[in-house]
């Protein structure tokens, strides 16, 4: 994609905006919400795993996120697993959980058929699921920009790498709050400079004003890394001018050059499903 486009729609910072997200999302936690911890996480990933491949849909409900289940019935759920749900759970092993806060993960083993081709040999995949605690229960994230919007488990990153990374977004921050843009420019991956000017730069930067952000998470794998971040933000257009602030989680890459994180302003592709692995359906 050409820079200028990139920079107008994603504050030309290699953003993916994610909308309306349950995971990690910008609403505050409730102070009397405790985090549910790795044993309750462990008993419910077992419990849904076993209602899989026992096709027992009726437990396999209680996993269903609440704002979805508010929109449906467990009849109704239970008639699109027997006929829509893509997969024949055959068999799973689950060989550990991680929490870390909201955010858990299930590092599972299991084998599958394609409900369409039930005849086709079994296909054997492995996953970190990733889990997110709502009002002090564990559900599974299931829709993919969901998924995104969720840090990968704690033993896929480079865990050593990610202080670092964060003070380089906070750096970035500190320059955009004080349009030194030919400093902020320098942070850029050099890699994606080509064809780039700092008046193009500076222009698409001035296009809006970001008043807030809020770091939800980062992450560093390998020599990616990736900042979840809520920024608040509004349009210096003077046709625009009587719009209000809108608030959007985005999600932030960065690349590691030489020992430094730099701004990728092409983002990779989404580090939450790995190339092959069978994706799971739309409902658990």
């Amino acid at each position: 994609m050409p820079f200028v486009v990139r920079s107008v729609i994603l504050f030309a910072g290699g953003l993916i905006a994610l909308g309306a997200i349950g995971c990690g999302n910008s609403k505050p936690r409730e102070p009397e919400v405790k985090h549910p911890g790795k044993a309750d996480l462990e008993l419910r990933a077992r419990a849904l795993w076993d209602a899989r491949t026992r096709k027992d849909w009726k437990a396999a409900w209680d996993f269903v996120q609440p704002r979805v289940a508010a929109q449906s019935t467990v009849e109704q759920y239970i008639e699109w697993c027997e006929k829509s749900e893509p997969f024949i759970y055959e068999s799973y092993a689950l060989h550990g959980v991680d929490v870390d806060g909201d955010y858990g993960w299930a590092n599972l083993t299991y084998s599958t058929r394609i409900r369409q081709f039930p005849t086709h040999p079994v296909r054997e995949a492995e996953q970190w699921q990733k889990w997110y605690a709502i009002d002090g229960r564990w559900y599974p994230v299931v829709e993919p920009r969901e998924r995104d919007a969720c840090p990968e488990p704690p033993a896929l990153r480079n865990l050593a790498a990610e202080p670092r990374l964060r003070e380089r977004f906070a750096q970035a921050s500190k320059l955009r709050a004080a349009k030194d843009w030919s400093a902020l420019l320098k942070m850029v991956d050099p890699g994606d400079l080509d064809g780039v000017d700092e008046a193009t730069f500076v222009r698409e930067q001035e296009k809006l004003t970001i008043t807030s952000e809020r770091v939800v998470w980062v992450q560093a794998i390998r020599d990616r890394g990736t900042v979840f971040v809520v920024y608040t933000a509004k349009l210096n257009d003077p046709s625009m001018q009587n719009l209000p602030e809108t608030q959007q989680p985005m999600l932030e890459r960065w690349i590691l050059r030489d020992g430094e994180w730099f701004r990728d302003l092409r983002s990779p592709p989404s580090e939450s499903e790995p190339a092959g692995q069978p994706e799971e359906g739309g409902k658990p």
